[in-house]
């Protein structure tokens, strides 16, 4: 690779981590169509990059603003995380994260420039970076950038690996932070301060911690109130199905009563069918009676008045 090829990689490449604009990387290989097509859609990616930046951070500091000002109550829902949930499909653990980072690393003083605490110009740390940070206390974090450690260039694989290491080493520093501090006097480290200012550090988390507490009470009263309604609810509701069994046992023996009625009334008609079938044969046979009578009568007649 010739020396223009090796220095028009090299500006590509500062381009892309962000070391110098990335106008400047165009401008530097207008000259190759391909090389300035590249730089062209470096800054295309860089722009947009920074605009979704900006639009997490934007999102993060608006959330903190309506945990702290406890917007979320005017729409009615309990707590930040069920407002974010509803409204925009975040899981409790996104929003957490995002209202954390706010917190710890995000400077709103310009509402038009939202930007963490590392920024230097333009440059800046991605959402992602900054979620890695997390489980480190703040000034554990500016120590890591201040001193080189880590830039916004810093690949987020390799920062998780760095906050690793500071984990493991706070653990063995907090068991040994007895013996540490009794040995200052001979020479060793001491470290009272750095335990301070994590302890410090962790004030706006414990905050945050201090507001959920809150709020989880205060979901515990109410879903003791739901559930001291839900009971008096069910004792008025088998109450009332007490009396409605009641009520149809009453229904039950009236309905028997009634049926008995029924058939009695059916018999007494059944009786009277059968006597006004009784009346009417007999009434058929004397009708024939009486005709026979008639006719013998006649013929009585008729010889009488024969014989005269």
């Amino acid at each position: 690779m010739g020396k223009k090829n090796k220095k028009d990689k090299a500006i590509v490449d500062k381009a892309q981590n962000g070391i110098i604009p990335v106008e400047e990387s165009a401008l530097a290989v207008v000259d190759d169509t391909a090389k300035a097509r590249l730089a062209a859609a470096v800054m295309t990616i860089k722009r947009s990059q920074a605009a979704l930046r900006v639009n997490q951070f934007t999102i993060a500091i608006t959330l903190k603003k309506v945990y702290d000002e406890e917007l979320f109550k005017a729409g009615g829902f309990k707590n930040v995380y069920e407002f974010a949930q509803s409204e925009f499909d975040y899981k409790k653990a996104s929003t957490n994260n995002m209202i954390r980072i706010a917190t710890a690393f995000l400077d709103a003083s310009d509402e038009n420039k939202i930007k963490t605490i590392f920024a230097k110009g333009e440059i800046d740390f991605k959402f992602s970076q900054l979620a890695e940070l997390l489980s480190i206390p703040v000034e554990s974090a500016k120590q890591l950038v201040n001193s080189g450690k880590i830039d916004a260039s810093t690949p987020v694989k390799d920062i998780r690996e760095i906050v690793k290491g500071i984990k493991a080493q706070d653990k063995g520093v907090d068991a040994d932070s007895t013996a540490t501090a009794q040995g200052s006097e001979n020479g060793e480290v001491n470290t009272a301060g750095s335990l301070e200012s994590r302890q410090n550090a962790n004030d706006g988390e414990t905050e945050i911690l201090r507001k959920e507490n809150h709020e989880l009470r205060e979901e515990n009263e109410n879903l003791k109130s739901e559930i001291d309604n839900a009971n008096d609810d069910i004792k008025n509701l088998t109450s009332e199905i007490a009396k409605a069994l009641q009520n149809n046992e009453t229904l039950t023996n009236e309905n028997e009563i009634l049926k008995r009625q029924i058939e009695d009334m059916v018999k007494q008609y059944q009786q009277a069918m059968n006597l006004a079938n009784q009346l009417a044969t007999e009434n058929h046979h004397l009708k024939i009676t009486i005709d026979g009578l008639q006719s013998a009568l006649e013929n009585t007649q008729e010889r009488l008045n024969t014989e005269i």
